[in-house]
């Protein structure tokens, strides 16, 4: 991938798991932005049927080691708390992390190469519930009668924190 342009790539999931979870049509409207700030998109993760606007799909097409070289060249990584994440992480690439029931203070470093978006806690609170809930806490079911972490959380809150890690004005 050439250093002159921005790639961003995009970890959609899923994780199987509710409240780690993000939508896919918001996963695709925030491509389709992202691409019409001319930056180039590429998707990576377990084939799904989910069309999403890219660059370049390769969901179902990496190995571990391919997905970490993709990740150390791109300039921005967008997704769940998931490896990918992680890996980012490790090479010291910008990381837009998705939080819903999981706290990312307790399983990332955030710093400046990290931020997290997450649902407003003032009109949702049982964000990071993960770490507040007795166990089995990972079933993969909310308590609530619908996913407020994921559900709650808007394209335009994600775009605008993408945008700022990306250095477009805001």
């Amino acid at each position: 991938m050439p250093n002159v342009v921005r790639w961003v790539v995009i970890h959609p999931g899923p994780s199987g798991w509710q409240g780690r979870d993000w939508a896919p049509e918001k996963f695709a409207s925030l491509a389709a932005s992202l691409r019409r700030n001319d930056t180039k998109v590429v998707v990576t993760g377990v084939a799904t049927g989910h069309k999403l606007p890219c660059d370049i799909d390769l969901r179902g097409k990496t190995s571990l080691h391919q997905l970490a070289a993709i990740i150390e060249r791109a300039t921005l990584l967008i997704g769940l708390d998931s490896l990918p994440a992680h890996l980012a992480q490790a090479s010291r690439r910008q990381l837009l992390l998705i939080s819903g029931s999981i706290d990312p203070a307790h399983t990332m470093i955030l710093d400046t190469k990290t931020q997290s978006v997450t649902a407003d806690p003032k009109l949702v609170d049982c964000l990071a519930c993960h770490h507040r809930l007795p166990p089995p806490v990972t079933s993969g079911t909310c308590v609530r009668h619908r996913v407020m972490c994921m559900e709650d959380l808007d394209t335009n809150t994600v775009l605008a924190a993408a945008n700022k890690l990306l250095g477009f004005s805001v």
